[in-house]
């Protein structure tokens, strides 16, 4: 499996730039295609070991359903970068209102 191996999981959201964060959503976003090769299985523990790290970091209280079932729902016709794009800004605007870190400096 092609797994990209320059992602570093970090440990806290606020330890991520808003580019990195977005780098480890495409990772997310091709494991759970057959972009990255592999078996099901292979793939499917990945996607489980990267979608657990999301929970954790964005302490989002929707958990996997800001992934899944994004609120409000994009348009029909998303493509993934901008499926990525709404994820991202839904955490980011959660995480404002709650008083939590945002991303790193560039």
């Amino acid at each position: 499996m092609k797994k990209n191996s320059n992602l570093p999981l970090k440990f806290n959201f606020e330890e991520y730039t808003e580019s990195e964060f977005r780098e480890f959503m495409k990772e997310m976003f091709a494991a759970m295609s057959s972009e990255l090769g592999g078996t099901h299985e292979e793939r499917d523990r990945y996607l489980t070991k990267l979608v657990r790290h999301f929970v954790l970091v964005t302490e989002h209280e929707r958990g996997t359903d800001v992934i899944f079932y994004p609120e409000p729902p994009p348009p029909k016709d998303v493509d993934i970068e901008q499926m990525i794009e709404h994820i991202i800004e839904e955490v980011k605007r959660w995480r404002a209102e709650q008083g939590l870190p945002g991303f790193k400096e560039e």
